[in-house]
């Protein structure tokens, strides 16, 4: 167990999804109200691969409802949401309800997500409480005006991030930049053809002088050992302005650590992280 004062300031990382419910699911843990015909299946909003979108029918976008089974009796607490490559205006309206009877009776908790183009993130302005803590949630979302005609969104994840104490943080300056994600193949004549398909963004932070005892140091090497550079993170570096900085990514690379090491309870490790959402 990670002991931490909350906080909405303070680095957060989530590398563990609960809106992908349990191994028993299989990844169908999400019903919606409308769904258009083709490779747009609910649980698309599962997949690391934000350009495999789940998308609603024709002429829909005025009201879609997602529902995601948590699949954990007990519930989970949320304090962290992303919803990434979706099409909705800044008009659109989005209701987030939690419960734990499948909505038999009214949502345990409701509240909404201020809407921005292509990502959007919520973080809950104070620790969960046991009302916070649901097996079912719901997405309500509104968007009359969306010229598509449908509501259409790549990945959604929530759940409760690991987050850094305020004793300590990483340094400035973070670097931030875009990769061009695309396709080439070479053709005759030493030319290539390119297939152009989105700007990817990556992170990267810097750690000096992280004392090795504290959760912070620690909360770190629990995402080297189990993300890797295998698995993405949701990354937020500046949780009172999310989207400024934030990415869903994979490590390029295990970063090595320099210790300074003047004792059993005066360690201090240095490290760079860096989180490419092309990988």
């Amino acid at each position: 167990a990670t002991l931490v004062i909350y906080n909405t300031t303070q680095l957060r990382l989530m590398c563990s999804f609960p809106s992908r419910g349990t191994p028993a699911l299989l990844g169908n843990n999400w019903v919606a109200s409308t769904t258009a015909t083709g490779d747009y299946l609910a649980k698309n909003v599962n997949t690391d691969i934000i350009e495999q979108v789940y998308r609603s029918g024709p002429a829909s976008s005025s009201l879609v409802t997602l529902t995601c089974d948590t699949g954990l009796p007990q519930g989970v607490p949320v304090d962290t949401i992303a919803i990434l490559g979706h099409n909705m205006t800044t008009s659109a309206t989005v209701q987030v309800q939690g419960s734990q009877d499948n909505f038999a009776t009214p949502p345990a908790i409701t509240f909404n997500l201020e809407v921005e183009r292509s990502n959007m993130y919520w973080i809950a302005p104070s620790l969960p409480t046991s009302t916070g803590q649901n097996r079912y949630w719901r997405f309500v979302i509104q968007d009359p005006t969306n010229t598509s005609g449908y509501v259409e969104i790549g990945t959604i994840v929530f759940g409760a991030a690991d987050m850094f104490s305020v004793s300590e943080c990483f340094v400035q300056p973070l670097t931030r930049g875009y990769k061009h994600f695309k396709d080439t193949v070479p053709s005759e004549g030493f030319t290539t053809v390119s297939n152009d398909r989105a700007l990817k963004k990556f992170l990267r932070l810097r750690f000096e002088k992280l004392e090795m005892a504290r959760g912070n140091f620690g909360m770190l090497d629990d995402m080297l050992q189990f993300a890797r550079t295998s698995l993405k993170c949701l990354v937020i570096p500046t949780p009172e302005y999310s989207s400024r900085f934030a990415v869903f990514a994979k490590l390029t690379q295990m970063p090595e650590m320099t210790h300074i090491d003047n004792g059993m309870d005066a360690s201090y490790v240095d490290l760079d992280l860096e989180w490419d959402e092309s990988l």
